[in-house]
């Protein structure tokens, strides 16, 4: 599964995403791969925020 580079906006990623989703078999219609990789861009934001909030928990 990708995760977002830095810097990456969400419909690049999403664009970059759903490709490697369907072929990996994760989701079968590009409408479930969108929705996988808007997941995935949005979580991926929050784990970032906890980590620079609280360093000592993810080491």
């Amino acid at each position: 599964m990708p995760t977002p580079n830095k810097d990456e906006t969400e419909k690049d990623f999403v664009s970059r995403c759903i490709p490697i989703v369907l072929e990996e078999g994760t989701a079968k219609k590009p409408d479930q791969a969108a929705a996988i990789c808007h997941s995935m861009f949005e979580s991926h934001g929050k784990e970032s925020k906890a980590r620079k909030r609280f360093p000592k928990t993810y080491k």
